[in-house]
């Protein structure tokens, strides 16, 4: 019998969002980081965000994961 709240290791979830943190380079640069990673909680609307790394200063900026190109 398996656990229906543990997901298989190929069912694994993807991240919905990447986390960056964007630093102002001159006037009309930046440099983006990516310090972490973020999944929509069941409810639709909230987030879980897991940092690998945590900003100093700058701001962080959640954006929708690439699709993977490569086939």
């Amino acid at each position: 019998m398996t656990d229906k709240k543990t997901p298989a290791k190929n069912d694994a979830k993807r991240p919905d969002m990447i986390a960056y943190v964007v630093k102002p380079v001159g006037d009309d640069k930046s440099i983006w980081t990516p310090v972490g990673a973020a999944w929509q909680n069941k409810d639709g609307i909230s987030y879980t965000v897991q940092f690998d790394a945590l900003p100093l200063g700058g701001r962080v900026q959640l954006h929708p994961r690439k699709e993977d190109t490569k086939n």
